[in-house]
């Protein structure tokens, strides 16, 4: 028999994603911060600050496609159910 699902709070969504960009968009920052070799470099250069975004909302719609979990969600034990 399939239990039901139950929905989650909105706080704890909030705090999945929080989760998620420390896990996957702050990296990314980090990267482009370091290849570009300055703050101001890294603050000028706009194609790169939307870059980061996309890679990070790429990242994310892989792992919902793939597991139905981001790493965020995961952690507590949350899926995305369609």
């Amino acid at each position: 028999m399939k239990t039901k699902a139950k929905i989650s709070s909105r706080w704890l969504r909030f705090r999945a994603l929080l989760i998620d960009i420390f896990l996957i968009y702050i990296p990314i920052l980090y990267l482009f911060y370091f290849l570009l070799g300055s703050k101001e470099a890294f603050l000028n250069n706009h194609f790169i600050t939307t870059l980061c975004t996309f890679l990070f909302g790429l990242i994310q719609a892989i792992f919902l496609t793939k597991k139905a979990q981001s790493p965020g969600l995961k952690a507590y034990d949350l899926y995305l159910i369609d």
